[in-house]
């Protein structure tokens, strides 16, 4: 008033109506070639960023599984050790200047176990579970152990206690025969074998499946008796397929592939096994990476341990990387070249000398929500959305009376549906990723009856196994059953436009072919 005026000025980060995605390509040309690297087309230009690997070796190809691993976003102990492990032998992956990155990969991994540890000395699943995960402490003691090998600073009283509670599990009697190696194979680790149970466990070596026979293996090399190591190569160990878990001791027929190869690369790297192992890792690969964090991480141990046994081929070429509106970059075979790139121009790569050169793109984006089909692949989510006087606003599938409207201030309950066609299936992560313009009400679930504001109560909802309230999503990890589960909480507008609702997405942590993703939908927040 008054004839004055004011003038504020912010940024502000507001995130489009799309969906970040990636895709990856490897490829192998020979010095002298050149290659056009594009962008596919379904990717949008703003954002889009595309990372270059090259290197003279074929270990280049595992570049995008390892990039997978380290975007997989949970943290619980196998998946914190997943994605740390493989960092102490991923130096052919990384260029130079990820070296430190490797490092302190591996530090925090450590300092994140560290905090799952119970008062019984086991680690939980999660950070901060009471009880010990006797599987996950395995898992971890063998990551650990290596990690300090290769000269990481370890808590000795962290340790200890570590191995006091492995050893109290192994007496208690309580675990099956393939539970019992792992266990021998971690205190063998720490220095303490047990000697007399791994001679009883060999006797009885035609109950241990793959992975077990794997772990018994290790134990008797940590232990100084290679003899009785490969003992436990039993002849007919490979024609049984290891079945995969998703829960407890967790496993696969790829998993205990990949153990067993890193085994016999220690305890004997001529062994026949060694390429029908190779080969039966590679042949599960899809789309440049397997199919949980658990394989991923024992594969790239496996296949980076085995390449740095195998002589490279020999190379000796210098190239370039160039394209309009980029500063050009220089690589040679002399060590792994790494470097991203924005912008969607055509990247020439072209290079002089002789040898292979081994080439990784991964193109990282916005892509338009509607490329994203909804499907479901043995698992169901939905979502349905309700005002505070418990009217349905959008229902399971979608269906709503005209568009979707609320207004700034107006709470929502959200109720999510979770169910399998089948059998149980543990350990589901659900992601619903939260519209611009609104925010999580209260960070718990509303588990207990909720009373709303007309007066009508909303049956209680399930209690999922752990819930994450991000800053712009909410993550519930649960198990699927084939009766439906309906878990709830509530968001708020805070702020008015039009915004894109992500669809609502679950998927086991153990197998991401067991998957959904329902349809996305569009909110407009009025300002009264």
């Amino acid at each position: 008033g008054g004839g004055e005026s004011s003038l504020a000025k912010g940024s502000f980060p507001v995130r489009p109506a799309a969906t970040l995605d990636a895709e990856y390509r490897t490829f192998a040309i020979e010095a002298q070639e050149e290659r056009l690297i594009g962008v596919p087309e379904r990717f949008l230009e703003s954002g889009l960023k595309r990372t270059i690997t090259i290197s003279s070796s074929p270990v280049t190809n595992l570049v995008p599984a390892l990039s997978e691993l380290l975007g997989f976003p949970y943290g619980c102990v196998e998946q914190t050790t997943s994605k740390a492990m493989p960092m102490i032998y991923a130096s052919a992956l990384l260029d130079g200047r990820k070296e430190e990155y490797a490092k302190d990969a591996v530090s925090a991994g450590i300092k994140r176990l560290k905090l799952m540890q119970t008062a019984s000395g086991g680690l939980g699943y999660w950070p901060g579970d009471a009880d010990p995960y006797l599987w996950g402490t395995c898992y971890a003691t063998a990551f650990l152990m290596e990690a300090k090998r290769a000269g990481f600073n370890m808590d000795e009283a962290f340790i200890s206690s570590l191995a006091s509670y492995l050893d109290m599990a192994l007496r208690s009697g309580e675990h099956d025969l393939n539970e019992q190696a792992f266990i021998c194979q971690a205190l063998a680790v720490f220095g303490k074998p047990q000697k007399s149970r791994q001679r009883y466990l060999l006797d009885k070596s035609e109950s241990l499946d793959l992975a077990g026979l794997a772990r018994l293996a290790g134990a008797w090399h940590a232990s100084g008796r290679p003899d009785l190591a490969r003992q436990c190569l039993r002849e007919d160990a490979l024609e049984k397929e290891v079945a995969r878990t998703f829960k407890g001791r967790l496993t696969s027929d790829t998993a205990a592939s990949a153990t067993m190869l890193t085994v016999l690369l220690d305890v004997e790297p001529k062994h026949p096994w060694v390429e029908v192992l190779t080969k039966r890792i590679l042949r599960t690969k899809s789309n440049h990476h397997w199919s949980s964090t658990l394989e991923n991480g024992l594969a790239l141990v496996s296949l980076c341990k085995l390449h740095a046994l195998t002589a490279s081929e020999l190379s000796n070429y210098a190239g370039t990387l160039s394209g309009s509106g980029l500063k050009e970059s220089v690589f040679s075979s002399k060590s792994t070249f790494g470097q991203s790139f924005a912008g969607t121009g055509e990247i020439r790569l072209a290079s002089s000398g002789i040898g292979k050169l081994f080439v990784s793109v991964q193109t990282e984006g916005l892509v338009p929500p509607e490329s994203l089909k909804p499907t479901d692949r043995e698992i169901k989510v939905r979502r349905r959305w309700l005002n505070s006087e418990g009217k349905v606003l959008s229902d399971w599938h979608g269906e709503k009376e005209g568009s979707l409207e609320v207004s700034v201030g107006d709470l929502v309950w959200v109720e999510v549906m979770l169910q399998t066609r089948q059998a149980n299936l543990d350990n589901i992560a659900v992601v619903d990723a939260l519209p611009g313009g609104f925010t999580v009400e209260n960070p718990r679930l509303a588990t207990s009856a909720v009373c709303l504001s007309g007066g009508e109560v909303l049956a209680k909802a399930a209690r999922a196994d752990r819930t994450e309230f991000l800053d712009d999503r909410v993550v519930l990890f649960a198990s699927a059953k084939p009766v439906p589960r309906v878990f709830r909480y509530a968001i708020r507008a805070v702020a008015g436009g039009e915004f894109l609702v992500p669809g609502i997405q679950a998927s086991c942590m153990y197998d991401e072919t067991l998957s959904s993703l329902d349809q996305s939908d569009v909110v407009k927040v009025i300002v009264q």
